[in-house]
């Protein structure tokens, strides 16, 4: 009689536990998908900063010195992947997190397993790699605002007003078309 209640109170436990790491689990995957969602913005913003570039010049400059990587390079493998800045940046980080070189990582990025699983399966913490594209992200947009105060100070027009200007004026033109 003893026997089969330590049992069944050994069983309650297991599956007591079983239920918390089930919980972790599930814990674990939201945030997971929370960091991968993260780091998707940032490709996203790390690519308009550098389409707001007047060159590229300057952004391979400032992901150089975030990921310790030469300029160069950067442009070589880039040219050979097709990578956008915000991608680049992703397999690199992940290649100094991992030990593993850029075009292992480049590799796995392609064949669309997800950034997550690429994080879980190299034991990278997607949360580092967030902040340092952020930073990056940040270095770019004040060296593109110092660049257009210096345009203002020499009375040149930048791209970004120009396009600005001819959009509004883009959106006039189709309010008044409607009457309105």
């Amino acid at each position: 009689m003893i026997g089969k209640a330590l049992i069944a109170v050994v069983s309650l436990i297991g599956l007591g536990t079983l239920g918390i790491a089930q919980a972790t689990s599930d814990i674990d995957k939201k945030r997971e998908r929370r960091e991968v969602q993260k780091l998707e913005e940032e490709v996203k913003r790390l690519d308009m900063e550098a389409v707001h570039a007047e060159d590229s010049a300057r952004v391979f400059q400032t992901l150089s010195k975030e990921l310790g990587v030469p300029v160069e390079t950067l442009k070589a493998q880039q040219r050979g992947t097709n990578f956008g800045f915000g991608r680049l940046f992703i397999a690199n980080a992940f290649a100094k997190a991992t030990g593993k070189t850029f075009d292992q990582m480049a590799r796995e990025l392609k064949s669309e397993k997800g950034w997550g699983v690429v994080a879980r399966e190299n034991n990278a913490k997607l949360g580092k790699i967030i902040s340092q594209m952020r930073h990056s992200t940040a270095e770019m947009r004040r060296a593109h605002e110092e660049e257009m105060g210096r345009q203002r100070e020499a009375g040149t027009p930048d791209e970004t007003s120009r396009s600005a200007a001819a959009g509004d004026q883009g959106s006039f033109r189709k309010s008044r078309r409607r009457g309105q």
